[in-house]
């Protein structure tokens, strides 16, 4: 299967023989051989069973050819013949009346609607089915039969005749359905429409009150407000915080050891600020003492 070779794997099905015979004619319907498939269900042990019959009245029906499919059900019935086993297969039967009526042969599809009757005798919808295939070839029976349906004003009032007129059942019927929706509502004599025309009442919950409320005061309306937003509200003064110095998320510690202002004098430091170098004082004196003998100088002259 796996190697395109499906040819050799039903060939190889078929050798085996029992279930796998199902399984070959799954695989001719893989490769789109309906013929084949039927062809071999046909031929196979299991072509009277319910399941095998379905497949292939579907198939069958899929290739236009309702005359087999009919004949199909015609040799089910023979095999069938005194098995009481299949009166009670509705489905069967039903489906065997179905593509008896598209093969146009009536007298079987009689036959089909009438063993669905005798299955289901209390269902009026495959009595009125048998009677409507019989009316074709044999209406004196169908009118035998007929006279067993329940009469007609019984299911007159489960019938909008209103709808029926209308020409909005041809949009489908879930139009149909709105539409007879609708009239019902509208309709002032039906029960129960005054508990419908009535809007619900909204419950009125109780108010919930905080433990220490005071009833006695008049509540603030500006309670609901932010605390920052109401009148009452002052700022907070002579907070103030320290200057942060340096980059942030250093500590004080570090932040004061870069503050010049905060630093105090270290001992090595004075003594270097108060030696001063012999060249510098030596001039200072020499400049000092050139002053004072100057002065000496001219003291000393009368003119």
């Amino acid at each position: 299967m796996k190697d395109g070779k499906r040819t050799q794997a039903v060939s190889l099905l078929l050798k085996q023989g029992g279930d796998l015979t199902l399984a070959a004619a799954q695989v001719l319907l893989a490769q789109g051989d309906r013929k084949g498939a039927v062809k071999l269900l046909e031929e196979s042990e299991y072509k009277y069973r319910p399941g095998v019959i379905g497949v292939l009245c579907t198939l069958l029906c899929a290739d236009n050819e309702y005359e087999k499919a009919s004949q199909l059900f015609t040799d089910v019935y023979k095999h069938y013949d005194n098995d009481e086993r299949f009166a009670s297969l509705i489905s069967v039967w039903r489906a065997a009346a179905a593509v008896h009526a598209r093969a146009n042969v009536p007298h079987e599809a009689a036959r089909a609607h009438e063993a669905v009757a005798r299955a289901a005798p209390t269902d009026n919808k495959s009595l009125a089915r048998l009677v409507k295939a019989l009316a074709q070839h044999d209406p004196a029976r169908a009118k035998q039969l007929a006279a067993n349906l329940p009469p007609l004003h019984e299911l007159e009032t489960k019938i909008d005749i209103d709808a029926l007129e209308s020409s909005k059942w041809m949009m489908g019927a879930k139009v149909v359905k709105k539409t007879v929706q609708s009239k019902q509502e509208q309709s002032p004599g039906t029960p129960g429409s005054e508990l419908l025309g009535k809007k619900k009442q909204k419950r009125k919950r109780k108010t919930k009150l905080p433990p220490n409320a005071d009833l006695s005061k008049t509540p603030d309306p500006e309670r609901w407000l932010p605390k920052y937003e109401r009148t009452a509200y002052r700022k907070r003064r002579g907070v103030r915080r320290d200057v942060i110095k340096g980059s942030q998320g250093m500590s004080t510690t570090a932040t004061d050891q870069y503050d010049m202002s905060k630093q105090q004098p270290t001992p090595t430091a004075t003594a270097a600020t108060g030696a001063k170098s012999p060249r510098v004082d030596k001039q200072t004196d020499s400049a000092w003492s050139r002053k004072q003998q100057q002065k000496k100088k001219g003291k000393g002259r009368k003119w």
